[in-house]
């Protein structure tokens, strides 16, 4: 699957994921358990990275 990032808003940040950890709500997500997945599904959400932009609005 591909997509189209938008272009960076004021108070947006870009992020560069280095890695990312799937805990076990990911696996409910994914099969579905709490039935409100959405699928293609892209489980993780606990990531580290690196920004590579900031927003004219974005603070440290």
């Amino acid at each position: 699957m591909t997509f189209e990032r938008r272009a960076l808003r004021a108070d947006d940040v870009a992020i560069e994921i280095l890695y990312c950890g799937v805990c076990h709500s990911d696996i409910h997500q994914a099969r579905n358990e709490w039935g409100i997945a959405v699928y293609p599904l892209m489980p993780g959400h606990e990531i580290v990275g690196r920004v590579t932009a900031t927003g004219a609005n974005a603070t440290k």
